[in-house]
C-alpha cells in the first residue's frame, strides 16, 4: 500500500479496536488482487522511492512510498542524488522480471493514484474488503497468548550511496567500424564491456556482491595496434564528459593489447609528460621489457611473457633437431622482444644452432652467446639481419590493405637466397597476412612435398605419413621434405606454419607469432 494511506503514527500495544484500525486506514479503498510480471513490480517499487530526493522528503515524506509485506523486501540507495532501486527479493528469492506474481494492492493505486500508472490494464479480482477490513481479518488470528510477532529487520533498507568508478577501455577498432568478417578485432574490448554490464547489474545473480555499492562508468577509445594512436586514445578517455563531471582523473584502463601501445602510455617518460598515473590492465601485451616496473609503472598484464613463449618455441625447434633457422620480425617493441626471446633460447639450446640470417649465426666471433638485445648485431649503419621497419612495409599508411609490395618481396627474396627452410615470423597480423599473400603469389619460400603434423604431444614418425595427405583445419603444422628425412638430414626440414589460411596447399611457409 502507498504510505499516504496511513493516517496514524502507530497502533497501541495489546488489543486493537476496530476504531483504531479505521483511524489508521480511514480511506474506503478496496483491496485488489492482480497478477503482474516481476518487471512491473520492480517498476512500481522504483516509482515509490522516486520522491525521496525531494528537499522536504524528511519533513513531508512522499505518499507514494510503498509499504510492503514481510515476504517482499527491497533495498534502495542514492545514485548521484537520485533514488535507485537495489536488490529485491520475494519469499527469499531474487525478483524475476519474467515471472508472474500475485500482488494485493489498494484500489487507489490500481486506478493510477500517486502516479502509479503501471497497473492499468491488468485483470483485477476484488475481495470486497477495504484496507481496514483486510487488516482486521489478519489481526483476528492473533491472541494475547499468541500475539503478532515482532517485525523482522531488513524489509525495506536504505544502503550506502553508490560510488561511480571511472574506467577506460582501449579498443583495437572503433565499435562502428569493425569488420564483421573479423570479429576478433573487437573480442577483448567487447569482453571487457560485457563484464562491466554484468558487474553493474546487481539483480542478475552474477557477481551481485562484487562492488555492491559502486557502478563502473566506462568510456572506450580506439588505439589500433602499433599505429601510434595510444596517446591520443588516452587523452580522449581522460577528457570524456561523463568522467569530467565526476571530477578527478581516470584511475584505471583495460588495454591496450599491443606492447608498443602499453609502453606509449605507461613509460616513466610518458607518465611524467602526461601527468597520468592510472593502472593499465593489458589483456595480451607480452613484450619482455614491460616487466620493468620502474620504467613501466602500474602495469598489470594478463598474458604469458614472451620469454616463456620463446623458450617453448625453441623447445619445439630443438625437438625436431632443426639447427639452421631464420628469424624475421618487425621493429615494434613486441616484435624485437619476441624474436629476441626465441633467439636466446634457440642458441642456448645447442652449440650447433645457427640463425642463418645473422652475422656469425647469431653469435660473437668467439662463438659466445650474446645478450638478447645483442643477438644478430650488425655493423653500425646497417639494418639488423632479422628486422624490418613497420613504417616502411606499411608504406606510411595504417590501412591494412596498403603495403609496400617491393619491401616485402625483398625480405622474402633475402631469406630465399640464404636457403631458409624454417622461418620464425614475429609481426603484426596485418603484416603477416600481406607476407603470406606474397609468399603464395611469388612462390618464394613456397615448395612442395610437405607432410602435415597436427599439434599433438604424441608426434608421429614423419616417415610413415604420405605426402599426399591434405592439410587439416587450422592448427600448427610442421612440414618436412620427405627426401630430406630419408637422407637423414632432419635438421633441415621445409617449414612450420600456424593457422595460415593462404597457404593450405602443401608448401614451404612461415611460423607466425603475433602480439
Amino acid at each position: 500500500m502507498n504510505g499516504g494511506s496511513l493516517r496514524s503514527d502507530d497502533l497501541p500495544k495489546g488489543a486493537v479496536t476496530r476504531a483504531e484500525l479505521v483511524s489508521l486506514l480511514p480511506f474506503l479503498s478496496e483491496v485488489i488482487v492482480v497478477d503482474m510480471p516481476g518487471s512491473l513490480l520492480r517498476s512500481a517499487l522504483q516509482h515509490g522511492i522516486s520522491g525521496l530526493s525531494n528537499e522536504d522528503a524528511d519533513s513531508s515524506p512522499p505518499g507514494k512510498f510503498l509499504q510492503v509485506s514481510s515476504t517482499l523486501r527491497f533495498q534502495w540507495y542514492f545514485d548521484d542524488g537520485v533514488p535507485a532501486l537495489g536488490t529485491v527479493t520475494v519469499a527469499g528469492s531474487a525478483l524475476d522480471d519474467e515471472a508472474s506474481y500475485k500482488v494485493a494492492i489498494s484500489e487507489y493505486i490500481a486506478n493510477g493514484g500517486d502516479g502509479f500508472d503501471q497497473f492499468a490494464g491488468l485483470d483485477r479480482m476484488s475481495r470486497g474488503l477495504t484496507q481496514a477490513d483486510t487488516v482486521a481479518l489478519y489481526l483476528a488470528q492473533f491472541t494475547a497468548a499468541s500475539p503478532l510477532p515482532e517485525p523482522s529487520d531488513g524489509r525495506i533498507m536504505q544502503t550506502s550511496e553508490v560510488v561511480h568508478l571511472p574506467l577506460g577501455v582501449f579498443c583495437k577498432v572503433p565499435s562502428k567500424a569493425v569488420n564483421m568478417g573479423k570479429p576478433s578485432q573487437r573480442e577483448e574490448c567487447d569482453h571487457a564491456l560485457h563484464m562491466v554490464e554484468v558487474i553493474n547489474n546487481k539483480n542478475d545473480g552474477l557477481y551481485d556482491d562484487l562492488l555492491p555499492s559502486a557502478l563502473l562508468v566506462v568510456n572506450e577509445s580506439y588505439q589500433g595496434c602499433v599505429q601510434g594512436l595510444a596517446e591520443r586514445a588516452l587523452a580522449e578517455l581522460r577528457g570524456a564528459p561523463n568522467l569530467l563531471s565526476l571530477g578527478g582523473d581516470l584511475p584505471a584502463a583495460i588495454g591496450p593489447s599491443c606492447s608498443n601501445d602499453v609502453a606509449a602510455v605507461t613509460s616513466a617518460q610518458s607518465r611524467a609528460s602526461s601527468g597520468w598515473n592510472g593502472v593499465v590492465v593489458s589483456p595480451s601485451s607480452t613484450a619482455p621489457v614491460l616487466t620493468d616496473g620502474e620504467q613501466y609503472p602500474n602495469v598489470v598484464r594478463m598474458s604469458t611473457n614472451e620469454i616463456m613463449i620463446g623458450a617453448g618455441l625453441a623447445n619445439l625447434v630443438q625437438h625436431y633437431q632443426w639447427r639452421r633457422v631464420a628469424v624475421l620480425h618487425d621493429d615494434s617493441l613486441w616484435g624485437r622482444g619476441s624474436a629476441g626471446a626465441f633467439m636466446s633460447s634457440f642458441l642456448a639450446g645447442s652449440e650447433r644452432a645457427e640463425l642463418i640470417n645473422c652475422p656469425n649465426g647469431g653469435r660473437s666471433v668467439s662463438r659466445q652467446l650474446a645478450e638478447a638485445d645483442g643477438i644478430c648485431a650488425v655493423p653500425e649503419g646497417e639494418t639488423r639481419g632479422t628486422q624490418f621497419s613497420l613504417d616502411e612495409v606499411e608504406a606510411g599508411d595504417n590501412d591494412e590493405t596498403t603495403h609496400c609490395r617491393e619491401c616485402i618481396v625483398s625480405l622474402l627474396q633475402g631469406l630465399h637466397d640464404k636457403g631458409a627452410r624454417i622461418i620464425v615470423l614475429a609481426t603484426q597480423p596485418r603484416i603477416a597476412g600481406q607476407i603470406f599473400h606474397l609468399v603464395h603469389e611469388t612462390g618464394l619460400l613456397y615448395g612442395k612435398g610437405c607432410v602435415p603434423v597436427p599439434k599433438n604431444p604424441q608426434l608421429p614418425d614423419l616417415r610413415t605419413l604420405p605426402d599426399s595427405k591434405p592439410l587439416p583445419s587450422p592448427a600448427t603444422q610442421v612440414c618436412v621434405d620427405p627426401d630430406v628425412v630419408d637422407r637423414g638430414y632432419a635438421a633441415q626440414p621445409r617449414c612450420v606454419t600456424e593457422h595460415d589460411n593462404h597457404l593450405r596447399r602443401r608448401g614451404r611457409t612461415l611460423y607466425h607469432r603475433d602480439r
